[in-house]
C-alpha cells in the first residue's frame, strides 16, 4: 500500500550560535527535519539534511492570545501535568506544566513546530514528542491512536484498550511466537483514504521499547481489523462482537491521542475520517479470559482459527 506524501514537519529548537547542522528523520512516513538531534528518534534518522532549515524570518509565531480549546490535565511523558491548548485555524499553542511552551502551525504546505525562547528542559522535549508531534501529524491527516499492533498476513491488526488491558502483551506474544511482527506497542499513527480504508504508519517511536525493537519495515500497512481488547475475569470464554458503524467511530475517536486538544477544524476532519473508516474496516469488541495461561488461545483465535 502506497500513501501520498503528507506535509513535511520542520522542528525548531533554541540553539547555540554557530550550530549549523540539521538532522532529518522519517516519522510515520513523514519527513521531519530538526535543528537538534533527538535520541528518541535516532532509529528513524535518514541522514543529514542537505540544506539548512529556512531562517528565523520564516519561522511561525503563534500568539499567546488565541482562544483556549482545552484547559485541564494531561498525561505527558509519564506524568499527569497541567495542559492548556490554544488554537485558531491551523495554528496551535501548547502550554505544558509550568514552563514548556510549544507552537505548531501549518504554513505553505509545511507543518512547523517551534519551542520559543530559551527553554531546553526535559518537559519541553516530552511536550514536543508527545502532544506536539501528535498535533503536527494530525494537521497532515495522520491521527495517532493509543494502540498496540501486529502484522498478520501482511496486514495490520490494531489492538485498542485501556491501560492494563493487554495490548502490549498480545502484540509481543504474536512476535515471540513468530505468528506476526509487532508494529506498535503504545502509539500508532493512521490515516484514512477517500474510500474509507485505514492505513497504519508504524515507523514511529515506541518510547517503551528499546532501539532494537522499533519497527523499521514497511512505511504504510493496510489495516485488516481493529479490536477493542477487554479482560473478562468472570468468564473462561472469548467473545467477539462487531461494533455498529456508529459505535466503531466512537471507539476510534476516544482512543485518539491528544484529540481533546483539537480545534474546530481539526475536530471535523477527525470525525469525518473515522466515520468513513468505521463504515469499511471491521472494528470489534474482543473480550478475552484473564490470565497469561490463556494467551495462546487468544492468539490462535486471532490467527483465524475458530473465527467466523
Amino acid at each position: 500500500m502506497v500513501r501520498p506524501p503528507t506535509n513535511p514537519i520542520h522542528l525548531y529548537w533554541p540553539r547555540a550560535a554557530g550550530s549549523e547542522k540539521t538532522t532529518r528523520y522519517e516519522i510515520a512516513g513523514v519527513e521531519l527535519v530538526s535543528n537538534r538531534e533527538l535520541p528518541e528518534l535516532e532509529p528513524f534518522r535518514s541522514g543529514w539534511a542537505a540544506a539548512e532549515l529556512p531562517g528565523s524570518a520564516s519561522v511561525i509565531r503563534v500568539s499567546a492570545d488565541l482562544p483556549v480549546v482545552y484547559d485541564g490535565r494531561g498525561w505527558v511523558g509519564g506524568r499527569d501535568v497541567a495542559v492548556i491548548c490554544r488554537a485558531e485555524g491551523r495554528s496551535y499553542r501548547l502550554e505544558v506544566g509550568s514552563r514548556a511552551v510549544v507552537e505548531i502551525a501549518e504554513r505553505e504546505n509545511v507543518v512547523q513546530i517551534k519551542v520559543p525562547g530559551e527553554v531546553r528542559d526535559k518537559d519541553s522535549r516530552l511536550a514536543v514528542l508527545g502532544p506536539g508531534l501528535a498535533l503536527a501529524l494530525a494537521l497532515g491527516g495522520r491521527f495517532s491512536l493509543h494502540a498496540g499492533a501486529f502484522l498478520r498476513r501482511r496486514r495490520a491488526v490494531l489492538v485498542l484498550g485501556e491501560s492494563g488491558a493487554g495490548k502490549s502483551t498480545l502484540s509481543a506474544a504474536f512476535e515471540a511466537q513468530r505468528t506476526g511482527s509487532r508494529l506498535a506497542d503504545d502509539i500508532l499513527p493512521v490515516s484514512v483514504d477517500v474510500s474509507g480504508r485505514l492505513a497504519a504508519h508504524p515507523r514511529f517511536p515506541q518510547l517503551k521499547l528499546g532501539s532494537e525493537d522499533q519497527w523499521l519495515g514497511a512505511r504504510d500497512v493496510e489495516v485488516a481489523e481493529v479490536l477493542l481488547l477487554r479482560r473478562d475475569r468472570r468468564s473462561a470464554r472469548l467473545t467477539d462482537r462487531r461494533f455498529s458503524a456508529r459505535e466503531a467511530a466512537l471507539r476510534l475517536i476516544e482512543n485518539t491521542v491528544a484529540c481533546r486538544l483539537f480545534g474546530p477544524g481539526l475536530r471535523i476532519a477527525h470525525l469525518d475520517a473515522f466515520t468513513a473508516a468505521a463504515m469499511v474496516v471491521p472494528i470489534s469488541d474482543l473480550s478475552v479470559p484473564d490470565g497469561l495461561d490463556r494467551l495462546s488461545g487468544t492468539i490462535a483465535y486471532l490467527r483465524g482459527e475458530g473465527r467466523p
